[in-house]
């Protein structure tokens, strides 16, 4: 009689196990066309621009749903790509007649009868005008960095580049009595696109010297994973979450175009690299982790 009880109860368990597993493999058949269509949304990327191709499924809510997602991301990557060609052509259409209109305020500014008042109001709108160049060339930098138009990738001396930037600052520097110190003897040569270095670099050396303190510093550290560079300010620590983010302002000057900070994060991106922010011992510091 015991016997034949527990040949029951191991009978019962065996069925449970396979209702189990027959269960399981029925489940996964049945959502696997909706794992699929997860894993697909999980890779788009929408910078790529193509509409991901979803597993036929003979389920009518399925087919619903990556009809639906198709249609979704169909709108948006249609929508990326004609702001994306707005903002480079716009871009591209400004450049002449900013030029144009630069080169004209600069000869007014130098006729000889012109009242203070009047040059006055000139040099304001040569410094509007100086600023909006600015903005459109750096916006048509973000588009063509965008497009993957800077594709040749080199072995680049970070070292060598921040040497060679640094001379183009030296009347800036003087003219604010900035010391700055170097210390990038041991960098990496990486395989990356020189031109967006040399604008990494330049960008970064142009914010540490414009929202700098009269009579303050600027230090220059790479190593072979990192290069820093820190500077002095009126200022304290900065908002992080939003200093990055494309016309963001965090110093009174009319001269900036708000778009530096979100070039150098772009850069960064394009080459796979992390930009930091930290702001101790009074010094603010900008971090590039290779």
């Amino acid at each position: 009689m015991v016997t034949l009880t527990w040949l029951y109860v191991g009978f019962l368990f065996l069925l449970l196990l396979a209702n189990f597993y027959v269960t399981r493999l029925i489940s996964n058949r049945l959502w696997q066309p909706f794992y699929d269509t997860l894993e697909k949304i999980e890779k788009f990327n929408i910078e790529q621009q193509n509409v991901p191709q979803f597993t036929k499924s003979v389920i009518e809510e399925f087919k619903k749903l990556n009809q639906a997602i198709s249609k979704l991301i169909s709108d948006n990557v249609k929508a990326f790509r004609i702001q994306k060609e707005f903002t480079e052509n716009a871009s591209h259409e400004l450049q002449t007649p900013l030029a144009v209109f630069q080169s004209k305020l600069d000869m007014l500014l130098q006729e000889p009868e012109l009242n203070q008042n009047q040059a006055a109001i000139l040099l304001s709108l040569y410094e509007a005008a100086s600023r909006l160049s600015r903005m459109n060339k750096n916006l048509l930098l973000l588009a063509k960095i965008e497009n993957n138009q800077y594709s040749i990738l080199e072995p680049v001396d970070i070292s060598g580049v921040v040497n060679e930037v640094i001379p183009y600052f030296k009347e800036q520097s003087i003219s604010r009595n900035l010391q700055i110190s170097t210390n990038i003897t041991n960098m990496s040569v990486l395989n990356a696109s020189r031109p967006l270095v040399e604008i990494l670099v330049n960008n970064l050396i142009l914010n540490a010297i414009s929202h700098n303190r009269l009579n303050g510093r600027i230090d220059i550290q790479g190593t072979i994973e990192e290069l820093s560079i820190s500077n002095t300010s009126d200022q304290t620590a900065l908002n992080a979450d939003h200093l990055f983010k494309r016309f963001s302002k965090f110093s009174k000057s009319t001269s900036s175009s708000g778009l530096g900070l979100s070039l150098i994060q772009q850069i960064c991106n394009y080459h796979h690299w992390q930009v930091k922010y930290f702001y101790k011992n009074d010094m603010h510091s900008f971090t590039i982790i290779f």
